[in-house]
């Protein structure tokens, strides 16, 4: 029978989150990013189940544990703070790696029922998630007000056409010859924000909308380097500050390529067609490495939030009531709920309905996903039957894998998981058995154990408030390389074998997810991609790729739609396409062929030139480099591009600019984006509605 966790650490996960208990029990708290340094201070977003006044959590006095972070004002204003970003700082003795639960939860529970005395720990709504470290030199510690002002640019003509486009991303390449005008000396990046580097001394941090880590670059800023320093980008970063990144992995801007630059240099082809002034979010190196989400979410909520209000102050700058916004954020997640009702995905929507609320229109574009042929999804349907439903789940773990593999389960809405039983046997054949009833209360969680009896890995359930109707399942292991000392998990094939009497006590499908687990461009953690391991054939007779799912089997490649990206609302969702042919690229994820409207792929776009030739072409870090790259990632950019090119031409031509909604109407004045005729449904999935042809026309 499985162990279930101590009350301390239920209570520690009903505050805190289960997955930020169960990194800090088996010691992957930082570890990839912060081997050696203490850990006083750490990001994390204050959960609340509705508007509530925070303000009083942020007062100065002895004892401070939560300094607020960078907050839209837009949102509180029209909505009220429902989740907030901040940061905590612990006593200046205490790690947060070896502190006790007790003491941690000590730590941070009285200053903040002191504060919020209607915050209720344990019930639904209510959470104060951790997320990625932060170490003491990226903290901006001084709270005197900074004299430093950004000033629009006194070169622009008062009627020149504008919009903004941002990019939220890793490594970018701010000072690059792709984001400065014609004349190569003025830069079109107004702001650029520098989450993980080292805060400078006299950039101090008052809490007036200022960024609360790292260093922030104005357009001014970057013209005196570019002034100064000329084409020697490499001494022109390390004068700004770019390369004074805090942690073990290094910096991605000292390479010669970065995923950001990448996609930044795409997007940057719409200054061609009119005056797109760029803001420029670099996220930290823990919230790029973490593909699983858990240390992510503060990170991206405090870009969005930076990204809107300095939107804001653009607009006010150039004497503009709005301008619309285009945001680029080509990250995304193989697990989660995949139906834009997951955590991560209703806050972001709710900051970009607000944004709409406010009059300022506004669109995000998103890749679809690069997991089509990677085995990471699939779904087991259980019938509504009287008699009782079984099946396994082969879940393949890579040898020299040094962190964590995670597998998700998520239920139909209504399902009875007090019916449910499940055993997880490792390679080696020790069980870890939940009985009916183990899984009934969504605070439980479990231990799983090897043959030694060592703790390598935990079941628990996603608290309520992170989906509205659907429970759901983590199962987390740690790597199967891990350091001398540490546990490790046994390579090969696991099995997950579920049973549930009656079949109908499940209410629907489930679906299963992998988190994404292997190595982001330009980092070396040792990440090695866990799967599903089926016996079902990688490749059709001829060699080709199989591209259509299997009835009744368990993998899925149509609903394997990167979890972000399946929320209609003021995004588009981008595929990727063989310029070739115009045909899918082989990895490009798509929605399930019978999704409802929003749940799919809204256009495409190339992202290898051909069958035998991966990758388009795009910018290096450093100004006249070329680098071919693959991925979604680089076709959510190309279609920024246009629908920025769009917005300013119909501004420049005084007619009434596109709106900014799910139903895509910019791509009406986007000569390149033409409408895609093929009546075959798969193909439909995949590619979208509309096509990005570069083919040349008369």
């Amino acid at each position: 029978m499985a162990d279930r966790i101590d009350a301390i650490e239920e209570e520690a996960g009903l505050f805190l989150g289960p997955a930020s208990v169960w990194r800090l029990r088996n010691g992957l708290f930082a570890a990839p990013t912060f081997p050696d340094e203490r850990i006083r201070y750490v990001t994390a977003t204050l959960e609340l189940p509705g508007p509530m006044p925070v303000d009083r959590l942020f007062m100065p006095g002895p004892g401070k544990r939560f300094r607020t972070a960078l907050r839209w004002a837009g949102f509180d204003a029209l909505k009220g703070p429902t989740c907030v970003p901040l940061i905590i700082q612990l006593p200046p003795k205490a790690d947060l790696r070896s502190l006790t639960l007790g003491d941690l939860i000590g730590i941070l529970k009285q200053p903040l029922l002191e504060a919020l005395p209607d915050f209720r720990i344990g019930e639904p709504g209510f959470r104060l998630r951790l997320g990625a470290p932060v170490a003491q030199a990226v903290v901006a510690l001084d709270q005197q007000a900074s004299a430093r002002q950004w000033q629009p640019d006194a070169a622009l003509p008062a009627d020149e056409p504008l919009a903004v486009v941002a990019v939220i991303d890793d490594g970018l390449p701010f000072a690059h010859r792709a984001l400065r005008d014609p004349t190569g000396r003025f830069s079109r990046v107004e702001f650029c924000w520098l989450q993980g580097n080292a805060a400078q001394p006299d950039d101090p941090w008052p809490e007036d909308g200022s960024i609360p880590t790292g260093r922030e670059l104005f357009r001014g800023d970057i013209d005196a380097l570019i002034a100064t320093h000329g084409d020697d980008e490499d001494v022109l970063y390390d004068a700004s500050g770019a390369f004074a990144l805090d942690g073990a992995q290094g910096c991605s801007l000292r390479r010669f390529a970065s995923h950001g630059a990448h996609v930044l240099g795409a997007t940057a082809a719409a200054t061609a067609k009119g005056a797109v002034r760029f803001i420029g979010v670099q996220l930290a190196p823990a919230v790029t490495l973490d593909t699983a989400g858990d240390e992510r979410f503060a990170g991206i909520l405090q870009a969005m939030h930076y990204v809107l209000d300095r939107a804001d102050r653009i607009a006010a700058g150039y004497g503009r009531p709005r301008l619309p916004l285009i945001v680029n954020f080509s990250y995304g997640y193989t697990g989660g709920s995949h139906d834009g009702l997951g955590r991560v995905a209703q806050r972001l929507r709710d900051l970009l309905d607000v944004r709409v609320q406010s009059g300022s229109p506004v669109l995000m574009t998103l890749p679809a996903g690069n997991a089509f042929q990677s085995r990471l999804n699939g779904r087991l349907d259980p019938g509504d039957g009287a008699e009782a439903f079984s099946a396994e789940v082969p879940w393949a773990l890579p040898a020299s894998d040094r962190t964590p593999s995670q597998l998700e389960l998520w239920f139909a809405p209504g399902a009875d998981l007090a019916r449910l039983e499940m055993t997880i046997v490792d390679p080696q054949g020790t069980a870890t058995v939940l009985a009916a009833g183990d899984l009934a209360d969504p605070a439980a969680a479990y231990k799983i154990r090897d043959r030694t009896g060592v703790e390598v890995g935990r079941v628990w359930s996603e608290p309520e408030g992170v989906h509205p109707t659907r429970r759901g399942l983590v199962v987390s292991l740690v790597g199967t390389d891990t350091l001398p000392g540490q546990p490790q998990a046994a390579a090969g094939r696991w099995r997950l074998r579920l049973r549930a009497a009656p079949a109908a006590a499940l209410a629907g499908p489930i679906d299963v997810g992998i988190q994404r687990d292997f190595d982001p461009l330009g980092y070396r953690r040792g990440g090695r991609q866990s799967w599903l391991d089926t016996d079902e054939p990688w490749f059709e007779d001829d060699g080709t790729w199989r591209v259509q799912d299997t009835p009744g089997a368990l993998i899925t490649r149509f609903g394997s739609l990167n979890d972000l990206a399946t929320d209609a609302a003021h995004t588009i969702v981008v595929g990727g396409t063989v310029a070739m042919d115009g045909g899918p690229a082989v990895h490009s994820s798509a929605g399930r062929l019978d999704a409802p409207a929003g749940l799919s792929v809204d256009c495409a776009a190339p992202v290898d030139e051909s069958a035998v030739l991966p990758g388009v072409r795009g910018i290096g870090t450093r100004s006249g480099s070329i680098v071919r790259l693959t991925g979604t990632s680089v076709a959510a950019p190309q279609v920024g591009w246009q629908l920025a090119a769009a917005l300013v031409d119909a501004d420049d031509k005084g007619q009434n600019k596109p709106n900014l909604g799910p139903d895509a109407a910019p791509f009406d004045r986007t000569p390149d984006m033409v409408p895609d005729v093929t009546e075959d449904p798969a193909l439909a999935a995949r590619r979208g509605r509309r096509l990005l042809d570069r083919r040349p026309r008369d």
